[in-house]
């Protein structure tokens, strides 16, 4: 008796390993590591999402890479950045940014997209390499800055989901506004610091799509 249920508390334990080991596998299939990209020129490069549009005649990126696809993006101006919310939150966003809808002058932006998403960013887009050192360096002090500000897990990152974005951008007027766009719907500016939207506020447009 006493043999037959050591012998089922072992096969039990070995279970147990394999649902730990294989629920851990499946886990850091959802880590990346990163690697930043060569500095690369464009002209013309437009970025629409629910309720953020940037606007770039031309300047430079450089991509933070993983084995699944592109997901951070820094892009260095000048540009635009035109905001927009849904209409009971207007009267807050002229008050808290001094207009509606919101038009700054960009100075830089740093994105985490879906590596999809930055596949039809780029589309049709002419990328050059470009020796410049002065934005590499920009580049890593911002990946070293706000990497961590969002899906991260350590120095690996996430993956956000379809149809999720998140946006760091400085501006001339405005200094640093971020925006969280997907199920959720956030939008920050840091100095003076005010939040647009209450925690949780569910993003209209993501559900409109039927996600």
């Amino acid at each position: 008796m006493l043999r037959a249920s050591w012998r089922c508390l072992v096969a039990l334990l070995f279970s147990l390993s394999g649902v730990q080991a294989g629920t851990q596998e499946e886990t850091e299939t959802k880590f990346y590591p990163v690697q930043l990209g060569p500095v690369q020129s464009f002209t013309a490069l437009k970025f629409k999402g629910d309720y953020a549009e940037l606007d770039f005649p031309s300047g430079h990126v450089v991509t933070g890479n993983t084995p699944a696809g592109v997901t951070v993006v820094m892009l260095f101006g000048p540009g635009k950045l035109s905001l927009g919310v849904p209409p009971k939150f207007e009267a807050k966003v002229r008050e808290a940014f001094g207009m509606y809808p919101v038009n700054a002058a960009l100075k830089s932006a740093y994105l985490r997209l879906a590596p999809k998403e930055y596949a039809a960013l780029v589309q049709g887009v002419t990328l050059q390499q470009a020796n410049n050192a002065e934005i590499a360096k920009l580049a890593k002090e911002m990946y070293d800055l706000k990497f961590y500000g969002s899906f991260h897990a350590g120095a690996l990152a996430i993956l956000p989901p379809e149809d999720t974005r998140y946006i760091d951008a400085e501006t001339k007027e405005l200094g640093q506004v971020i925006l969280e766009e997907g199920y959720f719907l956030k939008l920050t500016r840091i100095v003076p610091y005010v939040a647009i939207f209450p925690p949780g506020f569910e993003n209209p447009k993501f559900m409109e799509k039927g996600k």
